[in-house]
């Protein structure tokens, strides 16, 4: 995801610190296996329903899928959910899905600081540019989440929240691509994990 991706917010213009050697991580496995509980939450506790994301300005949040807003060359779309500062700034950014945090860290690719989590089902989350500075993140490598822990603080200028059944790193060479690797988060969190298509119907 490039640093100006997101009209929500140019998170290279941010006052994020951090350095590659401030960052954590878990080596991995790629294979996941079904013993998640398969339980789905909303980031922001405030949320009980996609409606309560969709029903909100149109600056609320920046959509998943191919958008207005062009990042760059026609590229119009968008591997993610942005959900901004104005509306959820302050409060806590919680687990969407039982997992273990495999990695957090600051890259200056325009992420900054942020969350990646493996869950046991094979599914993939991470939780970027939401946190100004590793103090704003509540967990640390090799933490078991469930649905609903704190993840952290919203003090970036949007959380951007991702979904893949592919590991994050691997998948953010398709960050600028609509070729299924993301997955929309509010379908995905709306349908249980059952729902699995690239792009909004």
């Amino acid at each position: 995801m490039a640093a100006k991706d997101s009209i929500l917010g140019d998170a290279s213009g941010t006052a994020a610190t951090g350095s590659a050697s401030d960052a954590e991580t878990l080596g991995c496995s790629t294979s996941g296996d079904t013993s998640s509980s398969g339980a789905w939450g909303w980031p922001f506790k405030a949320i009980k329903s996609k409606q309560d994301v969709m029903n909100g300005s149109p600056l609320d949040s920046q959509h998943y899928g191919m958008t207005s807003y062009d990042r760059g060359g026609g590229n119009y779309y968008h591997d993610g959910w942005d959900f901004q500062q104005a509306t959820w700034g302050g409060q806590n950014v919680v687990a969407v899905h039982d997992g273990t945090v495999y990695k957090v860290a600051y890259s200056s690719d325009g992420r900054d600081w942020h969350v990646d989590v493996k869950s046991d089902d094979g599914w993939y989350e991470t939780y970027q540019e939401g946190f100004l500075s590793k103090s704003d993140i509540a967990v640390k490598v090799g933490d078991k989440v469930k649905v609903g822990d704190k993840i952290g603080t919203l003090t970036g200028t949007h959380l951007h929240l991702g979904v893949s059944k592919t590991e994050i790193e691997k998948a953010q060479s398709s960050w600028n691509k609509d070729d299924g690797t993301w997955k929309n988060p509010l379908d995905i969190i709306s349908g249980g994990g059952s729902s699995d298509s690239s792009s909004p119907k």
